[in-house]
């Protein structure tokens, strides 16, 4: 048989012109999760290739059984070269990127199979939520489809993209980014799962890798900090802080002018430098303020800092400003129901009680769960009219929710400490 007539064959199965999908995946030892998957991202994609840098368990044998085409590649340290592997390879009109921990929902597939049709489009995002403690949700739109352009390529080793090689295609093509509105779970980095993969010590490595190589990667020096953050690492959070200081210190203020995750970054670094010194965070935060774009985790502290140093109003507008930032950030606990608690505690501190209420309230319909806006609510009401106000409030809430855990265990921490102060239950 010759090439031209394999390639017709391969072909056969896909859908009309213009809306065959590839979905392209990089795995390694992925037995465990690797058929759920499948099973859920059934009927989304005409073709399944998957890179393979080195199963040891069933992966190879899962995935060809489910009809994938698998390509073997040595394991370089880098993501972004796997990825780039497989797209060479593929040979659909759009390309769909997942990992075996990412469940894409029905809602989802029919989305993408009806937007690969739409000529306008170019490429689109997909909203990714990942599950936080004490019932909070990260809920992030990532770019996860895109149309086959040869110039499209992604780079990063760790935390890779493909943004940057894709937007000019879609510049010059003329065709847009769409919004898909359905869910991809995440499990990558529930703490069990992060454990078992090793994921703190792979990316510190791959990260420190690249800045080896480019001191001033400032996408690697914000996932070095992030990747610190996450695992609680406060040695590595401060040392990685204090080196990028040093290289921040020589560019001056606007080096970070026009990074996407700038403020998210400078967050992170104020907390490394100024672990224990709000004054001094607070200083260096301030003159970024207007240099960077716009960023709910940036006014979300900066309003923080400015409510522990005594000055209510200055906290006020940057809490105001972290909620005008909702639709942006689509991160529920960041950019709602987050600044909502600042302002209640505010409200709290002036004997506003009211107002106070208002906010907690309107925390406790985004995330009934929250640690914090439970707490908030039992002080509120222990104030307005003492055990019986909380007696209410526990009848009321659990005539909706019913009798959570985040609700007993408040409660429980309130009888243990009763002087315990409201922003000491806020959840990072």
């Amino acid at each position: 048989m010759s090439q031209t007539q394999r390639s017709v064959d391969w072909f056969a199965p896909f859908n009309p012109a213009g809306t065959r999908i590839s979905l392209c995946m990089i795995v390694r030892d992925e037995a465990e999760l690797l058929p759920r998957f499948l099973e859920r991202a059934r009927g989304v994609w005409d073709e399944l290739v998957i890179v393979d840098t080195g199963s040891r368990d069933e992966t190879v044998a899962i995935a060809k059984a489910a009809g994938a085409r698998v390509l073997h590649r040595e394991w370089d340290h880098s993501f972004a070269a796997a990825r780039n592997f497989g797209l060479r390879e593929a040979r659909g009109d759009w390309i769909l990127f997942l990992d075996a921990d990412e469940f894409i929902s029905d809602a989802l597939k029919s989305e993408i199979r009806a937007i690969a049709g739409n000529a306008a489009v170019g490429a689109a995002t997909v909203v990714m939520r990942n599950e936080l403690p004490h019932g909070n949700v990260h809920v992030s739109s990532l770019l996860r489809l895109f149309r086959r352009f040869g110039e499209a390529q992604f780079r990063f080793p760790v935390h890779e993209e493909v943004w940057s090689s894709l937007e000019p295609c879609l510049r010059r093509s003329g065709q847009r980014v769409a919004t898909l509105g359905g869910m991809v779970e995440h499990l990558g980095y529930k703490p069990e799962r992060a454990l078992a993969k090793n994921k703190k010590q792979r990316d510190v490595a791959l990260l420190e890798r690249c800045l080896k190589t480019d001191p001033f990667d400032l996408y690697s020096w914000y996932k070095l900090l992030e990747v610190a953050q996450f695992w609680k690492d406060p040695e590595l959070l401060t040392g990685t802080a204090n080196a990028f200081r040093v290289l921040l210190d020589k560019q001056g203020v606007y080096a970070l002018a026009g990074f996407p995750f700038a403020g998210e970054l400078l967050v992170l670094l104020s907390e490394g430098l100024f672990r224990y010194n709000p004054e001094g965070a607070l200083a260096f935060l301030l003159p970024f303020g207007d240099r960077i774009s716009p960023s709910a985790s940036y006014h979300l502290r900066t309003g923080e800092l400015w409510e522990e140093a005594g000055e209510p109003i200055r906290a006020a507008a940057e809490f105001c400003k972290c909620l005008a930032l909702d639709e942006t950030t689509r991160d529920r606990q960041l950019a709602s129901t987050r600044p909502l608690l600042g302002l209640a505690r505010l409200a709290l501190a002036k004997g506003d009680l009211w107002e106070a209420w208002r906010h907690t309230e309107t925390a406790l319909r985004l995330n009934p769960c929250d640690r914090e806006a439970l707490l908030s609510a039992v002080v509120i009401c222990r104030q307005a009219a003492g055990h019986d106000g909380v007696e209410d409030f526990v009848r009321a809430y659990e005539a909706v929710h019913g009798a959570t855990l985040a609700l007993s265990s408040t409660l429980a921490e309130l009888a243990t400490n009763p002087g315990w102060v409201v922003r000491q239950a806020a959840v990072a």
